[in-house]
């Protein structure tokens, strides 16, 4: 499926370990047709195949993925932290997430105000 702003590729696989080669390579194109200086990018020391509770708790959320929450959980003090931010805080502490995700995040949060 594609449109203007979108293009949307399936991608199934069996294995926890095959799904993060595929995660690794989308990320790595991504990477490279970026604007900036993708070796700030390149120390991904902190990403791995086998989730942590607070990554299993973020993946609840229908807008995060794994490697979204791995970054969050790598730059945010904590998983607490990251739920009780405000978009503001979000956007700042991660400009490459897409503000609508943080925004979807913020909407799922449960210290969010319905």
């Amino acid at each position: 499926m594609k449109s203007e702003e979108l293009e949307v590729k399936v991608l199934i696989v069996t294995e926890v370990l095959e799904m993060a080669q595929f995660i690794k390579q989308i990320c790595f194109k991504t990477l490279m047709s970026k604007d900036g200086d993708p070796l700030i990018y390149l120390d991904r020391n902190w990403l791995t195949v086998s989730p942590s509770q607070e990554e299993e708790c973020l993946s609840q959320f229908p807008c995060i993925n794994p490697l979204v929450s791995q970054l969050m959980l790598n730059r945010a003090p904590s998983l607490q932290w990251l739920l009780e931010a405000d978009l503001h805080q979000l956007k700042k502490l991660f400009p490459e997430v897409p503000h609508k995700v943080l925004k979807e995040c913020r909407a799922y949060s449960p210290s969010a105000n319905h």
